[in-house]
């Protein structure tokens, strides 16, 4: 997909899977949603209407509109929405209802609020971990050793938590990504998806919750066994060989094809320093609340569509 901007220019180019698609709340009306499609600054604004006909477009204000590529070639003639009259967009709610062209659908499986236990505060700064920071990068590993700062990225601290328990830990993070990082044993699968804190202090935002809980929902279409162990040896070949931060490849296999069932039951952990899980006050206590709702959609979504489970490491 390229991004292709107002002098006709492309300006970047990516799967569409790799880019970052989110509702623009402030525009949306009672006739049409708007959505980003963004891939790092490139990024297109984009109507959908159902009335009085289905169709996307794009809003003046875009910078890029998308078109298709294939090989190194831009396919002009076939824009993003050539793909969409072939494979709509579904449009999730916060209660999980799903807009499917003029139809909505309710999430049909009552669920109960995510009891407190899936939901687990941790004490970010008596671990010595830098809740501002997913992962350091080269320059602030120097920043750190030159100013003294022994503390753990968030990433750090994860792989050093299950590297005890777990035969074969392996870290994800880039794009197109499982997750960040995937511990495996006989008997437990994890996938971690984590969002640093913005700002000084833990927060009651839902919007802070979005983006992390997508990517959650997202990562249950690689709990098939040979899809994922495929995605993983593919990704370990184009990282030269580093991904993997205990065990091997071979131990991987042997865990997952010891399992009977094609489909693996993953826990699935959002690690999100930045909620705040008590001494709530004003508007954080029914900000919370609709976290929890938000949390436990996705939790009983991921147990219809593929036995998984969904816990969460806050503050």
């Amino acid at each position: 997909m390229a991004f292709v901007d107002a002098d006709d220019e492309v300006v970047e180019e990516a799967l569409l899977v790799a880019c970052e698609i989110s509702i623009c709340r402030e525009e949306c009306t009672q006739n049409q949603l708007v959505f980003f499609v963004k891939r790092g600054q490139a990024y297109a604004k984009i109507g959908y209407r159902i009335k009085p006909d289905i169709a996307f477009y794009y809003l003046e204000s875009t910078p890029c509109k998308l078109h298709e590529t294939r090989g190194n070639n831009v396919l002009r003639q076939k824009s993003l929405f050539t793909l969409l009259t072939d494979a709509p967009i579904n449009f999730y709610f916060e209660d999980w209802s799903k807009l499917a062209g003029r139809t909505l659908m309710d999430f049909n499986t009552g669920f109960d609020l995510m009891p407190d236990g899936a939901i687990q505060a941790i004490g970010w700064s008596g671990l010595q971990v830098n809740v501002n920071r997913e992962f350091y990068t080269a320059d602030d590993i120097t920043a750190n050793t030159l100013a003294g700062d022994t503390r753990l990225s968030i990433h750090d601290y994860i792989e050093q938590m299950v590297l005890p328990d777990y035969d074969v830990v392996y870290y994800d993070h880039a794009s197109l990504e499982v997750a960040d990082i995937l511990a495996f044993r006989p008997d437990s699968i994890k996938f971690f998806h984590c969002k640093k804190q913005s700002g000084e202090e833990p927060r009651c935002s839902v919007d802070d919750i979005y983006e992390v809980c997508g990517q959650a929902v997202k990562s249950a279409v690689w709990t098939n066994k040979k899809v994922l162990l495929n995605r993983l040896v593919y990704r370990n070949k184009g990282d030269t060989g580093n991904r993997v931060k205990k065990g091997s490849l071979d131990k991987l296999k042997e865990i997952l094809m010891s399992i009977n069932n094609p489909n693996l039951t993953v826990d699935i952990v959002i690690v999100q320093p930045g909620l705040k899980t008590t001494n709530h006050s004003g508007t954080q206590v029914e900000a919370y609340q609709r976290i929890r709702k938000l949390f436990s959609g996705a939790h009983a979504y991921l147990q219809t569509i593929g036995s998984c489970t969904l816990s969460v490491l806050a503050s």
